[in-house]
């Protein structure tokens, strides 16, 4: 992407005046990418468009679900998920089937090791089975594997995902979101220049896309597994 954005830079410098590139975005900080694209010969305009919302959206916190779940998190410097988070996230997701067995689920979590384990959690939980399909999603899974989250039918999912649904991404009947709030980067060792995945808390503007996988075709509910004022 880093590398895309270069090479439109470089093309606006060298085309004819008559160009035009459009980004849009729901979450980017649009001044900083004007910036980077403003030159003397070139006006960079900002038009913010006014978010128009048919369905809503419903978001809930750590210490908006309960003043003890506020705690589960000792160290925001220690990024990871705890005993304690697995449960809370598999309580929360038995609360909402017992009230809507119709509806789908789509769970957030950074890695392929994170996903197995929430699912064993789950299925310890409660019988997911027996009214949901219990899907798997993220990007080393063949294409046909990953269609099946996609799929349109009259049984409800659970999909358990990495940020691979994060963006431009909408599954049918989605009207949960429970996002653990942690993904991992791709990070270069300056000692052994290696390059490694690293467990990190998300963006704000990831945590918005997130968000944003409900409320395209019905209301949704949100549940952010960190701190509002995180």
């Amino acid at each position: 992407m880093d590398f895309l954005l270069i090479l439109v830079r470089q093309y606006l410098n060298t085309s004819s005046k008559d160009t035009k590139v459009i980004l849009m975005s729901a979450t980017m900080d649009s001044q900083r990418f004007a910036n980077y694209f403003r030159r003397p010969s070139i006006d960079v305009p900002i038009i913010n468009m006014k978010e128009q919302r048919i369905f809503s959206i419903t978001k809930y916190f750590l210490d908006d679900v309960s003043q003890k779940n506020s705690k589960i998190i000792d160290d925001y410097e220690k990024p990871g998920i705890s005993e304690e988070m697995m449960s809370l996230a598999s309580e929360i997701i038995f609360e909402r089937v017992k009230c809507d067995k119709k509806s789908s689920i789509l769970v957030f979590l950074p890695g392929f090791w994170e996903i197995e384990n929430f699912e064993n959690s789950l299925r310890n939980k409660f019988d997911v089975l027996q009214n949901f399909e219990l899907i798997v999603l993220h990007s080393s899974l063949p294409p046909e594997s990953q269609k099946l989250a996609f799929k349109c039918d009259d049984r409800p999912k659970i999909i358990l995902s990495t940020n691979i649904a994060e963006n431009s991404v909408t599954i049918p009947k989605v009207n949960v979101v429970v996002d653990f709030c942690l993904t991992k980067y791709l990070v270069a060792s300056t000692n052994s220049n290696l390059a490694s995945l690293e467990l990190n808390w998300t963006s704000k503007m990831s945590s918005e896309q997130r968000a944003g996988r409900t409320g395209r075709v019905c209301d949704g509910t949100v549940y952010h597994l960190s701190l509002i004022h995180i």
